[in-house]
């Protein structure tokens, strides 16, 4: 009796820690238990291993966090695999999605020095049904998968037409392409303004906390310089979260983004006040890594619903034509 007791209390503890890992990543059951079980005492959430890899996902996190109620997930994301090593993201799976990151992500020279879109030194490769991301020189990565392969491909061609078009020059033709030195020269001047990385690596790593449940999402996150050696950064929701889970999940000391909550105004229990956004302010214990979590509240109608799937209907037809000819009508396939 005392064996059998002692097996399913491990069976639940084990349970817990999967469902808690899900809500943190989205993972499909089976995939999350297979990680906590293969890595007893190792943290349910692991960190980025190195600098330049929680470098890659903060800057992938800041490139590409704006996408909103486009996307019923949050940033277009459904679900995080994290390795210590590398990070898997699977995307929805809407050409939409696809050319939203391909334009934020890959690097683009517009002619000044300081005017590199993108991410310097990104390159990528395509490994099976993977789209591998990383900087090139560096031991980083950040697999891309749950869409067609070739969508990327596609959508790659129509940004190369349009930077071109806007007498831009691409810095990411082909998977060996050395750093360009305007990609050079930017990146050693930003050196000494580097924040430490690991917060925007942590979110990213937990971005699934964020996602609504319905065909209604939004979620924006992006930051902004406080100072030397630090950014605040903004997670901002349009509505429906419960905010003390959300919160908790957060500062959770074992398995949150290492904050604390410091000050919160919630006014969903109060009568009257439907209309009132809602805010919380999180800190690291050192004052030096802030977030700021704000729900708008909006209610979503019947009318919002339909603008959202025309908006989705039209940015999918146009995904991967250059944005110089979206006169074009003809459907993706």
């Amino acid at each position: 009796m005392a064996a059998d007791l002692l097996v399913d209390t491990r069976c639940r503890t084990l349970s817990t820690a999967v469902r808690q890992r899900i809500a943190y990543t989205g993972e499909r059951y089976k995939g999350a238990h297979q990680e906590v079980q293969a890595h007893p005492g190792k943290p349910l959430i692991p960190a980025a291993d190195t600098w330049e890899q929680a470098l890659l996902e903060t800057e992938f996190l800041h490139r590409g966090g704006e996408l909103g109620s486009a996307s019923q997930h949050p940033m277009g994301i459904v679900r995080i695999r994290p390795y210590p090593d590398r990070l898997t993201v699977v995307l929805d799976n809407e050409p939409y999605v696809i050319r939203y990151w391909v334009d934020r992500l890959l690097p683009v020279d517009s002619g000044p020095a300081d005017e590199i879109r993108g991410i310097c030194g990104l390159r990528y490769s395509r490994t099976g049904h993977h789209v591998r991301l990383y900087r090139q020189d560096t031991a980083t990565a950040i697999d891309l998968t749950g869409f067609n392969p070739h969508w990327w491909d596609r959508a790659v061609d129509a940004a190369v037409v349009d930077a071109r078009a806007q007498d831009a020059t691409p810095c990411f033709t082909g998977a060996t392409a050395p750093w360009t030195t305007a990609e050079r020269d930017l990146h050693t001047a930003l050196a000494d303004t580097i924040c430490d990385p690991h917060l925007g690596s942590r979110l990213l790593r937990r971005i699934r906390l964020t996602a609504f449940e319905g065909p209604y999402g939004g979620t924006d996150l992006w930051s902004h310089p406080a100072g030397r050696q630090r950014y605040d950064w903004i997670l901002e929701t349009l509505r429906g979260h419960d905010h003390s889970k959300l919160l908790a999940l957060l500062t959770d000391p074992q398995t949150g983004v290492g904050l604390q909550l410091r000050r919160r105004s919630c006014y969903c229990e109060q009568a009257g006040m439907e209309d009132e956004g809602c805010t919380a302010v999180l800190e690291s214990p050192d004052g030096v890594q802030r977030l700021l979590v704000r729900d708008l509240r909006w209610t979503v109608d019947e009318a919002d619903l339909q603008c959202r799937t025309k908006y989705v209907t039209d940015r999918n037809r146009h995904a991967f034509s250059p944005w110089t000819e979206r006169e074009d009508t003809r459907a993706v396939r």
